[in-house]
């Protein structure tokens, strides 16, 4: 039996045992179950005396009882008027909050390690849905290589429930970024560098049936319309990158579906950015260029870009978890994190060298002051999107250097609180609003009857800190119940699969 197996079948015996709430009733015949939503044949769950957390009106809703049958919540009542099937695990959610489970709206999890450390990770840590934003390779694929066939297998094996992890709920393309390395034998459209190229390339990931296209930074002018353009006419999604040929308003008017990143602003709303789409980046311009951003920038600058993505229903992810990354990029307390067990050697190598690498770029004072302003410049913007009705999604770039998966949602969840949001406003981003992105309210994003059972049981109230959201007692997953122990038992087998990496 392999280890993922062996931590599986773990999660049935510890339903009753402790954590999360009491179970009133003994689970009834169990049979073997994986730690994964498998809707026919689960036992009905009821969560009684629970306050339920709507986010989206800032509500605490006391005293209810959420029903789970066949994975979907099947009822939420006033505890005193519940009907509660006689087979139904009981658990006292008394004292305990109810909310949805959490959803990744920018994660990275096409890699080896991913079923058996990324992945049970972020579902111990209530993550319960991710848009993957990376998970074809760039053919020609090579010997190893993870690609969509292989992504869409692990999709598949969450919803079976076969795999421990969060849904993967839309998977991307490669990044097409509009240039490619010496000796590259693919077909030049899909470097999508002029129109034509860039129209086949929209035909031909629409073929592959890719969720969204992703785009990166130095995609040509030329080809970032036409991609878009094409890609709208077939239904195709394209996010990513602001492409550093097109302002904010022009790509958001293109019809871009979400833009990653707390620097699209930051490169559109001071001075200089007029030049620097005209010229591109200077070569060795580093932190003098981050410091020029933030010193010249103009808030009247910024208005067009909220107004065109108000106008357009272009969506905003900052991940100001990244940026955060490169302003302390000289802090060795990074390099000391206790939770560098759960990350394979090999990634936590490879983290330390690029932090290096970035502090190295520049470690003069002035240099990590930059970084720093750069940073904490983002948090400011991200409040002024905010307020002028910019729509934003929570997402981390977990996988990155140091975005450690699962406790990385609880971090950005406290930068969008520090941005200026409210923590219920932080917590619909991660939740309600990442359903609406993608179409699937009817089953996602709120605590209601119908919606799929993706639940996340905690022992304090979110809304009123924001932090209350890393005090799990339990997560509900298409209905399988997850107790303090299951979840630990995660955790545990993650830091093992990850020391054998």
């Amino acid at each position: 039996m392999t280890r993922l197996s062996a931590l599986c079948l773990l999660a049935p015996l510890v339903l009753s045992a402790c954590g999360g709430g009491r179970a009133t009733t003994p689970p009834a015949s169990p049979s073997p179950v994986v730690a994964g939503p498998r809707p026919l044949g689960l036992q009905p769950l009821a969560i009684s005396h629970v306050t339920v957390v709507d986010a989206r009106s800032g509500r605490l809703i006391p005293d209810q009882t959420v029903v789970v049958a066949g994975g979907r919540i099947s009822d939420v009542a006033p505890a005193a008027r519940a009907r509660v099937p006689g087979d139904a695990l009981v658990v006292d959610g008394s004292g305990k909050y109810l909310m949805p489970g959490l959803w990744d709206m920018h994660a990275h999890l096409r890699s080896r390690s991913a079923p058996t450390v990324e992945m049970p990770l972020l579902l111990a840590h209530g993550v319960t849905g991710v848009r993957e934003m990376a998970s074809d390779c760039r053919p020609p694929a090579r010997a190893g290589d993870i690609c969509l066939g292989e992504m869409r297998q692990r999709q598949q094996q969450v919803e079976a429930g076969e795999l421990a992890g969060p849904r993967l709920l839309a998977l991307g393309s490669w990044i097409v970024e509009g240039r490619r390395a010496p000796g590259d034998t693919a077909p030049r459209f899909f470097d999508a560098a002029t129109a034509d190229d860039a129209r086949q390339l929209a035909r031909y990931l629409a073929e592959r049936k890719v969720d969204f296209i992703k785009v990166y930074s130095a995609i040509p002018r030329e080809g970032f319309f036409a991609l878009v353009s094409e890609a709208r006419r077939l239904g195709l999604p394209v996010v990513g990158h602001e492409p550093l040929a097109a302002s904010a308003v022009e790509l958001s008017d293109a019809g871009m579906r979400s833009v990653e990143h707390a620097r699209v602003f930051l490169f559109d709303c001071w001075r200089g950015a007029a030049e620097l789409r005209l010229k591109g980046i200077p070569q060795g311009s580093g932190t003098a260029l981050y410091r020029r951003m933030v010193d010249e920038y103009d808030p009247a600058l910024c208005d067009p870009a909220f107004r065109a993505f108000v106008r357009n229903g272009t969506w905003y992810v900052p991940t100001h978890l990244t940026r955060r990354t490169e302003a302390y990029a000289a802090d060795s307390a990074m390099r000391r994190d206790a939770r560098s067990k759960y990350i394979p050697r090999g990634k936590w190598f490879a983290w330390n060298a690029d932090m290096g690498r970035t502090d190295a770029s520049d470690s003069s004072r002035e240099g990590r002051q930059a970084r720093m302003d750069f940073y904490t410049k983002g948090l400011e913007i991200t409040g002024a999107a905010h307020r002028a009705g910019v729509r934003i999604l929570l997402g981390t770039d977990a996988g990155d250097s140091y975005i450690f998966p699962g406790w990385s949602v609880h971090e950005e969840l406290s930068e969008l609180v520090r941005a200026g949001l409210s923590p219920a406003e932080a917590l619909v981003a991660a939740t309600w609003s990442g359903a609406e992105f993608l179409g699937r309210t009817a089953d996602f994003g709120s605590v209601e009857r119908g919606k799929v059972a993706d639940l996340l049981l905690l022992d304090a109230d979110p809304l009123a800190d924001i932090r209350n959201s890393r005090r799990i007692a339990a997560v509900v997953f298409g209905g399988r119940y997850l107790d303090r122990a299951a979840l630990d038992a995660l955790l545990a087998g993650a830091e093992r699969a990850a020391a054998g990496q």
